[in-house]
């Protein structure tokens, strides 16, 4: 179970007589280096706390093995403690494939660092990686923040403390190395009685992959999708992809990629005169182009030009979610390959057609261009994905199953290869764009969510 023993940060909001600090025991050290498949991390909520307390008293127990039953009996946070570490941005929670709360870690600021104050997992739920996605989601919110490490202070002779740190990264920090801040929590640590002796200030250099904030890989990704369309638009008669002043704007007139390739992104966070020349000047493209239908892609933190485009008519259609990670410390965890290879662009254009898709659609696309992968089912095509690589960023597309062979994994073993081959070739990053269905595994594979786009139609 999750169990090691720290107090809270000296000068934090409020204090506690004693403090349980949730690490790692032997039986939780995760079989891959990413989460179970129907795992995914987001940001705690208000509604969490009551579940938070219940997890942290449910992993606490553990204490007792080992002579502790102080810490064992201690108070969980309450629910203002809770919800300030919601109101301040430094709380996440992992959840199921049913959006239960298994996991939870909360980070105070210590030092300019990172501070790990808490990471708890049910107990029922241990072994499945969760603890370190947990710890994993902290490293990349400090490196979009510009915390250069995660920090944390533990017990060094608990079996379930400093050995399991040690094997997710964290180092034990000389005397000379520990901050005055974090000296200040080691000193109060001994004024509740915890022995000086018997304690560890343990730190983890933020890897170079985490200092990308989740703009850097959304703009990114983004600037992926638009080079997709480039190359698809060579193909496409008429075809065009057009770079205005704050939007992009695809031009398909000619079907069938008329029907699926009219996409507009809007620039994030223009401000009012620029945000209305670009939608002027997108609807004049596309009413030049006889385009009449046509989405135009909004990140869903950009409500201005949500409340613009409402204004002018466009209604929601559908939302996607916008996913990346960087490859710089990702390792595929294991799964099952024996049923997927490459597949060729004709083969792979055919099985579209075979999916209700308009039949032609990409026929007239490089076919080299992408990188193609699927699975068969008695030498029959039952799942496929592409790839397509755009400075040093690996663009995922199309990862589709067949309804009757879904739920065997495949659809996570091609996307694992497709980013494995990404990370093999020199990428940097990967991205792609989620349905809901498809989020959980994702996050499974590594993918950490950048928010939704909102696609509107008039």
């Amino acid at each position: 179970m999750y169990a090691t023993y720290i107090h809270r940060s000296a000068g934090a909001s409020c204090d506690r007589s004693t403090e349980r600090h949730i690490g790692i025991m032997q039986s939780d050290f995760p079989r891959s280096s990413t989460a179970a498949s129907d795992i995914a991390v987001r940001d705690a909520v208000t509604d969490d706390g009551p579940i938070l307390q219940d997890i942290e008293r449910a992993a606490g127990e553990q204490f007792r093995t080992v002579g502790l039953e102080a810490v064992a009996d201690d108070d969980p946070f309450t629910i203002d403690e809770l919800d300030a570490y919601v109101a301040e941005g430094r709380s996440w929670v992992a959840v199921d494939g049913t959006e239960h709360v298994v996991g939870y870690v909360v980070v105070d600021e210590v030092d300019g660092c990172a501070h790990i104050e808490q990471v708890s997992v049910l107990p029922d739920e241990q072994g499945r990686g969760i603890g370190r996605a947990l710890i994993d989601r902290v490293e990349a919110w400090a490196g979009a923040v510009g915390r250069p490490a995660l920090t944390l202070t533990t017990f060094t002779d608990v079996p379930w403390n400093r050995p399991l740190y040690e094997h997710l990264g964290f180092r034990v920090l000389a005397d000379a190395e520990v901050g005055p801040e974090l000296r200040k929590v080691r000193e109060h640590e001994a004024t509740l009685g915890l022995d000086p002796r018997l304690r560890v200030c343990m730190c983890r250099e933020v890897s170079r992959g985490s200092s990308l904030s989740d703009r850097d890989l959304f703009d990114r990704g983004m600037a992926t999708v638009v080079a997709s369309w480039v190359l698809v638009a060579l193909g496409s008669p008429g075809a065009a992809v057009v770079r205005l002043d704050g939007v992009v704007a695809a031009v398909f007139p000619a079907e069938p990629e008329r029907a699926v390739y009219n996409n507009a992104v809007v620039t994030r966070d223009l401000d009012e005169g620029a945000r209305a020349d670009a939608l002027d000047a997108m609807e004049q493209l596309y009413r030049m182009a006889g385009v009449e239908h046509y989405a135009v892609w909004v990140h869903e933190s950009d409500h201005s030009t949500h409340a613009e485009v409402e204004r002018r008519g466009y209604r929601v259609v559908e939302t996607t979610r916008a996913m990346g990670m960087s490859l710089a410390d990702w390792t595929p965890r294991p799964f099952d390959e024996a049923r997927t290879g490459r597949v060729s662009w004709p083969e792979y254009v055919q099985h579209l057609h075979s999916t209700g898709l308009s039949e032609g659609l990409l026929a007239g696309t490089d076919p080299f261009a992408f990188h193609v992968l699927g699975a068969r089912r008695r030498g029959s095509l039952v799942a496929t994905a592409i790839a397509f690589d755009h400075d040093d960023d690996c663009g995922l597309f199309n990862v589709s199953t067949l309804e009757a062979s879904r739920r065997q994994g495949l659809g996570t073993a091609l996307t694992t290869l497709l980013v494995h081959a990404a990370k093999i070739r020199g990428c940097a990053t990967a991205s792609l764009q989620s349905s809901s269905m498809a989020e959980h595994l994702y996050a499974g594979v590594g993918f950490r969510d950048l928010g939704r786009i909102v696609e509107f139609m008039r």
